[in-house]
């Protein structure tokens, strides 16, 4: 399946009152691959070479994620300096974000 059916199963479930730690356990339950296993495995980004479980944080990450409404954000970080690469969080104001940019997932 798609990730948006479990993007939409996770906001359902907490809708209907559900912990993000409850949801995590059920993901877990059905072997549903996590974001970065997702990446790893479906995208070709790497091997899956990680036994990642679902936790609370994940789930409470993608509950906060505005792309799921349709938002485009860009600027969470930047480089450091040109001589060093190092990416570091930009504070939000500094974010750029286009709303409606894309088809919402959720509503």
């Amino acid at each position: 399946m798609e990730a948006s059916y479990y993007v939409l199963l996770i906001f359902n479930s907490i809708l209907k009152g559900e912990t993000s730690g409850e949801v995590a356990n059920e993901l877990n339950k059905r072997n549903i691959l996590t974001p970065a296993r997702y990446r790893r495995k479906v995208l070709g980004k790497c091997s899956d070479d990680i036994n990642e479980k679902w936790n609370a944080k994940m789930v409470t990450r993608i509950l906060k994620n505005k792309m799921y409404i349709g938002d485009l954000i860009q600027g969470k970080k930047k480089v450091e300096s040109y001589r060093n690469h190092k990416l570091i969080d930009t504070n939000e104001e500094e974010w750029i974000i286009i709303k409606n940019h894309h088809e919402p997932i959720i509503s």
